[in-house]
């Protein structure tokens, strides 16, 4: 059994729905948590995938480069970390050529894996996936298979799968059954639940056959980064048990066995 684990990579205001007009003035401290993360996975020897926004890479060239020489996997978190279906088809597709040309630019890899801001390709936005596969992605892990107060297609497939009638995988967030619903393995739910669900959340995926991909964020892993207020479920799941992240990454990483996105779409559909 082997986890693909995965890093949507953004400075700790950008995943707290602030529009940009309001990123101006916000400390940065994108390498904080980005150092940490880095240096653990150099320590376990693991490859992970970090989707990156388009916005942290024109700002943080060097530290996204240093992801890249790494040997990690590059995919696209789109641009502005704007919800796609708050976007038209134009301004998506422009978000992601923009993005494109500046991970190839600083990386030298066009990436071939997406994750849309916020999980936000839903019923309203699957018109996303035919411009991902007319730009040259070969997957796409946006799709929730549950229930968010933001995002979810509920009673979508649980496990990775080529999406029916396109040329495209999905790769969905991984979840787990508790208390009669989908509750997903990895962000906030990784620091809210105790260990152990996690754990079994794995060994259950595991046990069906099915592929595990765990996401989170390198502010998770700076529990000092600036506290501001916003609406009162977003502070929740921003902020809590942020302290939990790293000790809680590092035993898994001694336990599992792990992989990049693409390293796992590709074994089990091909290149």
């Amino acid at each position: 059994m082997r986890i693909a684990l995965s890093f949507d990579v953004e400075d700790w205001y950008m995943g707290l729905e602030l529009p940009g007009s309001e990123w101006e003035g916000k400390e940065r401290r994108l390498k904080v948590g980005l150092s940490r993360i880095l240096s653990l996975l150099d320590e376990k020897k693991v490859k992970a995938t970090f989707f990156i926004l388009g916005a942290v890479c024109e700002t943080y060239p060097d530290e996204v480069k240093m992801i890249s020489d790494s040997g990690h996997e590059i995919g696209s978190h789109g641009y502005s970390h704007t919800m796609v279906y708050r976007l038209d088809p134009k301004s998506f597709r422009d978000e992601v050529k923009r993005t494109d040309a500046l991970l190839s630019d600083v990386t030298g890899q066009k990436p071939v894996g997406f994750r849309a801001p916020y999980f936000s390709i839903t019923e309203k936005s699957l018109w996303a996936l035919d411009i991902l596969i007319e730009e040259g992605y070969i997957y796409d892990a946006s799709i929730y298979p549950g229930y968010n107060y933001r995002y979810g297609i509920p009673d979508t497939p649980n496990d990775s799968y080529r999406y029916p009638g396109k040329d495209i995988v999905e790769f969905p967030v991984s979840t787990m059954e508790l208390f009669g619903r989908r509750i997903g393995i990895g962000g906030a739910y990784f620091r809210i639940l105790p260990l152990f669900l996690t754990r079994r959340g794995i060994k259950a995926r595991g046990a069906d056959g099915m592929d595990t991909v765990i996401y989170l964020h390198p502010w998770e892993f700076d529990p000092k980064h600036p506290k501001i207020k916003v609406a009162p479920l977003a502070t929740l799941t921003h902020y809590i048990n942020l302290k939990r992240t790293y000790p809680r990454m590092r035993k898994l990483l001694s336990t599992y066995s792990f992989a990049t996105c693409r390293q796992l779409v590709e074994e089990r559909y091909g290149g």
